[in-house]
């Protein structure tokens, strides 16, 4: 067996030249032949490092984007023992407190409590499955998962005063389980079976279990071992007999790796063994994991060292911001690119290669707080920043030029520059740096012809003159010669601030200002002014583009606007964009599009472009990616306001400044992920119940609301997937659902319904995903029941007709008097009974003896005296208010003298003491076998009252509707899903985003996300059972998905019997208030810190006046001396100027919101 380092010795070799002999060769004429080799190796060398200069990695380090599951997010324990991921999928992780299931968004715990005949919540390995899902061990059992269902299967009576400790499944569909006993079994065809030719059982430990195509090598405690694929036959690997083998993985050579417990790491060849221990870069000997990379480099875990990889036989630890110092368990690989780490301690931790890159530490810069950044012609990186001064960076070297440089302010704004100067903009004017000379050698100010001492923007056109744009109106030309020409712009600039400039390919400069729109300016000195009138949607213009086809793209805080030459047209967050705020936009050479704002950055591929250009409607969607810290940013906050927010050097990469430093696209490395996107439907929910989704469903009676939870498994950027569902049976638009993982149904009838859902990410679409469910109807609402019903009503109408037939044919005339008298007066006892049944006023007009009859309570009513019930129908017509009588009257006798069956009306009526009532009048129709009318029976009801409510109501209606707050009104029903919503004011609407037909019927929850405090959510939940108003605040999801805080009032209405039936609800957007206190909490912040600091550099200079003034005082002092004493009180007064003055800038600089707003 040899020793790693003498296998690496054999791989190192000595070059024949190097460069200094080169060099003494060349200069010593040496001959020619010896000095043309010399030459190519010299040219050779350069080459190399010229090559590395222009090398884009050499920026930044590649580094990886750590992030953590512990038991504060989900995971039931932090010692994670096993990770594996499935084929729909799913990645699982093996605890001791339960099995997980994790799609990049949820924990799903499988244990005792949720799992029949599961005796121990506590899983040490899982093996994926050929035929899909999962089996999971846990001490004497063996758990299968598959899609949504999940089997124990008891192997107790197998596996006696132990317990599993591998589990691996081979090509044969075999599952392979070892225990900490020796026991080794397999499990196929639905039967668990011992290997008979395994003679170490009850004396080795099993540790491990690895399958290849000539069988399976088992590690255990005292050794290594190989089982033949029929098995017949076992044997011992030789040089291992007395290792404890910890951790085996077999390389695509078939070569072995061998982690052991105490002796390290060993690399098994068909030749040799190699051994790696301490001595070759092991921090310690116990290996208790070994995975083989997709790039065949070996990851190692260690017991209490964390994680090393193996490349090239040297070994290097893994560094990366936010990396517990930990022992790993388990290493595991997926796509794309996403390493995962089972600590001893730390929980389950994602290694995601970063995206977006910091610079190095190779080149230190003087602040964290970036602001402008520039590159020079030759090369040189111009970084500015937020107080500490700017930063050079050249040959590889960071120079700082601050205060003692010769700037009067740290604060640099701006940066441009031409061949021989570069020029630094800050609130103090500008600071011309000569390249010649190394050296600060002019400051240009108001005095100069500068409108504004604050110079915001700096630009060196393709002429080498150089543009620059203050506050006040204040746009500059700086010639060659150094002379200075303010520009001369429409009155409605003349307080502008410019903030940004460009130079298009015709030679237009561009000119963004903050409040007043955007100017160009011709090569011929035309000036246009464009604002709102011109269909500019956006007064600030923070950056330009153009594209290709000679469209420029501006970047505004209402989003991303393209100007066609024609048009103006806006894309913002409806059309795709992840944040509207737009700080600098910058092309790759791929041609895309990066923009930067304060969520980070989004990158726009050039197809997407062209679609905007060529959409006509308002509502088309582009592709947008974002960026942020979970892609490598130290802080997603890139930085605006100042000139260049960013820039594209001249090797390609793209510099962005941020609040903690500077942001690194490389556009050569990054990879365009267009993975297929998954989508699964993971539960139905109704009430208390979710039934089994691989059965069909069928929801018992009753049910009218239902939930259902899909998700889409990502691992890389979870919170960007955007979903989209639709019931059929109910619905056949799909409605946007944002990143929301649960759908909403309520009001649901009985029949068939298809729930269908799919995903989308970065433009690629998933195939919808369907599950399809009934609600049983009772049986009144039954197709046979509706029939039966409808053939009893035909057979009852056929009975009424050939009954009136029979009528109509009498002869008998006494008969037929007699007939109707018993009519008659059956129907008067019947008036008379409804006259006391109900409030209303019954009528009688016959209109064959011209008889009005009235009931009794005509007179209680209305004042007006009745004859017996007998009532002149002239003083109705006379009591008819004017407005209302011609109408009324109309409608009346239309009724009687046409065909109409129905008559009804609503109008005032005259009582006695003058006083009109709102009445609702209903009147039927009797005619004889003509079709003459011969009498109309009707009711008035006295409505007044709720006329009266119904004219509050709309008042009050018409004073929420236009109310600057939100209101929200829902039902009283706590339990799921929760309360209905009945009616939003149009401030709910603008506030979230939804239409009121995407509210009404849904439940307030659906605004509700990740991040809503659910202790805030319980306390409300509490008072509104106890039926007491509340006050809270918390975060809501728009439509787009945007989080805002709310200010929520609530309060309960009762009925008349004092039980709750609807919550109202006023909210109001603070998010603006919230971010307002934050600023102000960080700027007193400020002020103390200035204020005690300071405070101590003013008693030094106070404390030598005093000492003089009492020097002064003493009469014994020589005029000489006074004279002297005078001079330095002079001098100490004067730097106690220096000081306040020093005070004022920094306070100002601290209310300008540290310059960001200067």
């Amino acid at each position: 067996m040899q020793k790693a380092g003498i296998l690496r010795n054999k791989l190192q070799f000595a070059y024949s030249f190097n460069l200094p002999a080169c060099l003494i060769s060349l200069q010593m004429g040496l001959p020619l032949f010896r000095r043309y080799w010399c030459l190519l190796w010299l040219l050779y060398l350069c080459g190399g490092q010229l090559s590395a200069q222009q090398n884009i990695s050499a920026w930044f380090e590649p580094s990886f984007v750590v992030q953590i599951w512990d038991n504060k997010s989900g995971l039931p324990q932090n010692t994670v023992f096993d990770i594996r991921k499935d084929d729909e999928g799913f990645l699982w992780t093996a605890t001791e407190e339960g099995l997980v299931r994790f799609d990049g968004h949820e924990l799903l715990v499988y244990k005792e409590n949720n799992l029949p005949g599961l005796s121990s919540s506590a899983f040490y390995a899982i093996a994926p499955s050929a035929k899909g899902g999962i089996w999971a061990a846990s001490d004497n059992a063996l758990v299968r998962v598959h899609h949504n269902r999940a089997e124990v299967v008891d192997l107790s009576e197998q596996i006696v005063d132990s317990r599993i400790t591998t589990l691996v499944e081979d090509g044969m569909g075999r599952l392979w389980i070892g225990t900490h006993n020796g026991d080794l079994l397999y499990h196929q065809n639905k039967a668990f079976h011992k290997v008979k030719q395994w003679p170490y059982r009850k004396r080795k430990s099993i540790q491990v279990i690895r399958t290849a195509a000539d069988g399976i090598y088992i590690g255990t405690d005292a050794g290594l071992f190989h089982l033949s694929q029929d098995l017949k036959q076992t044997k011992a690997i030789s040089g291992f007999e007395d290792n404890y083998i910890r951790s085996l993985a077999i390389a695509p050579d078939k070569s072995l790796w061998i982690g052991t417990k105490e002796e390290g790491l060993f690399h098994k060849t068909t030749k040799e063994n190699v051994h790696f221990t301490e001595e070759d870069g092991l921090p310690e000997l116990f290996i208790s994991a070994i995975e083989i990379a997709p790039d065949n480099s070996i990851w190692i875990g260690t017991l209490s060292s964390g994680v090393y990889r193996l490349t090239k036989g040297a070994f290097t630890a893994l560094a990366a911001t936010g990396l517990p110092d930990d022992g790993v368990r388990a290493i595991h690989f997926t796509e794309p690119g996403l390493v995962w780490l089972g600590t001893a301690a730390s929980g389950l931790v994602q290694l995601k290669p970063a995206d977006v890159h910091m610079l190095a530490e190779a080149y230190p810069l003087s602040g964290n707080i970036i602001l402008p950044i520039y590159q020079h012609p030759n090369g040189d990186v111009w970084v500015g920043t937020g107080g500490n001064g700017i930063n050079r960076i050249s040959g590889g070297r960071t120079t700082v030029y601050s205060r003692q440089q010769g700037l009067a302010a740290n604060v640099i704004l701006s940066i441009g520059g031409t061949k021989e100067a570069v020029y630094i903009g800050t609130p103090s004017g500008i600071y011309k740096f000569n390249l010649s000379s190394e050296k600060i050698d002019k400051h240009i100010t108001e005095k100069d012809g500068l409108a504004s001492n604050i110079v915001q923007a700096i630009y060196a056109d393709t002429q080498e003159n150089v543009w620059i744009g203050t506050r006040f109106g204040g746009l500059h030309k700086l010639t060659s010669d150094q002379k200075i020409s303010k520009l001369q712009l429409p009155q409605e600039l003349a307080g502008a601030e410019f903030v940004s400039i460009y130079e298009d390919r015709q030679h237009n400069m561009w000119f963004g200002t903050r409040g007043g729109g955007m100017v160009r300016i011709t090569p011929a000195g035309a000036v246009t002014h464009f604002a709102g009138k011109h269909g500019l949607p956006s007064k600030i213009i923070d950056s330009f583009y153009q594209d290709a086809e000679g469209n420029m793209w501006l970047g505004t805080e209402k989003g991303l606007v393209c100007y066609t030459g024609k048009r103006f047209i806006l894309v913002d967050e409806n059309n795709g964009l992840f944040f509207n705020g737009i700080y600098r936009i910058l092309e790759d050479k791929a041609g895309a599009i990066w923009l930067s704002g304060t969520y980070g950055l989004q990158r726009i591929a050039q197809e997407e472009l062209k679609k905007v250009v060529r959409e006509k409607e308002k509502d088309f969607r582009i592709v947008a990616q974002l960026f942020d810290s979970s892609d490598g940013m130290k802080n997603s906050e890139v930085n605006g306001g100042i000139f260049p927010a960013g820039y594209t050097l001249q090797d390609g990469s793209l510099w962005f400044p941020t609040i903690d430093g500077v942001a690194i696209i490389c556009p050569a490395s990054y990879r365009e992920n267009k993975a297929p996107v998954n989508i699964h439907i993971k539960a139905l929910r109704y009430g208390n119940s979710s039934p089994d989704l691989d059965a069909d469903i069928h929801l018992p009676q009753g049910i009218r609301s239902v939930e259902i939870d899909y998700t889409s498994v990502n691992f890389s950027k979870p919170s960007t997937i955007r979903f989209y569902y639709r019931l059929k049976g109910l619905q056949d638009e799909w409605e946007s659902a944002g990143q929301r993982r649960t759908a909403y149904f309520t009001s649901l009838d009985p029949g068939n319904y298809v729930f269908e859902v799919k995903a989308e990410l970065n433009g690629v679409w998933s195939e919808p995903a369907e599950l399809a469910f009934s609600i049983k109807p009772f049986f009144y609402q039954t197709l046979w029941f509706k029939a039966v019903l409808l053939l009893l009503l035909f057979l009852a109408g056929f009975y009424v007709r050939k009954f009136q037939a029979k009528s109509r044919h009498e002869a008998d005339l006494k008969v037929l008097v007699e007939a109707r008298t018993k009519e008659l007066k059956e129907s008067n006892e019947r008036f008379h009974l409804v006259n006391k049944a109900t409030s209303d006023v019954i009528w009688d007009y016959n209109l064959v003896r011209n008889q009005f009859y009235v009931a009794d309570n005509f007179e209680v009513l209305f004042g007006h005296r009745t004859d017996e019930g007998l009532q002149d129908l002239q003083l109705w017509y006379d009591n008819l208010h004017p407005d209302d009588s011609e109408r009324v009257t109309a409608t009346f006798q239309a009724a009687l003298e046409g065909d109409a069956t129905f008559w009804k009306e609503e109008y005032r009526f005259r009582k006695a003491d003058q006083q009109y009532a709102y009445i609702r009048d209903r009147g039927y129709v009797l005619r004889d076998e003509s079709g003459k009318a011969i009498r109309m029976l009707g009711a008035m009801q006295d409505v007044s009252r709720s006329v009266e409510e119904e004219q509050r109501l709309k008042l009050l209606e018409s004073v929420i509707t236009n109310a600057m707050d939100s209101v929200v009104i829902t039902e009283a029903q706590l339990d799921k899903p929760g309360p209905k919503i009945i009616y939003v004011n149009d401030a709910f609407t603008r506030m979230t985003g939804y239409l009121k037909e995407e509210l009404i019927g849904k439940t307030p929850r659906m605004m509700q996300g990740e991040n809503t405090d659910k202790a805030e959510l319980e306390k409300l939940k509490e008072a509104l059972e106890e039926g007491k108003s509340c006050e809270f605040e918390i975060v809501n999801y728009q439509k787009s998905g945007r989080e805002y805080y709310a200010h929520i009032s609530v309060s309960p209405v009762t009925n008349h019997q004092g039980v709750i039936t609807h919550f109202i609800a006023i909210q109001r957007d603070v998010t603006e208030r919230k971010a307002y206190l934050s600023a102000i909490e960080h700027q007193n912040a400020r002020l103390k810190e200035i204020s005690w600091i300071q405070s101590h550099i003013v008693r030094a200079p106070l404390a030598r006046i005093l000492g003089l003034v009492n020097l002064l005082q003493d009469k014994r002092r020589s005029p000489n001396d006074q004279e002297k004493l005078l001079t330095y009180l002079k001098s100490s007064s004067q730097e106690l100027d220096s000081v306040v003055q020093e005070i004022v800038k920094k306070a100002e600089n601290v209310n300008r919101d540290n310059v960001m707003e200067v």
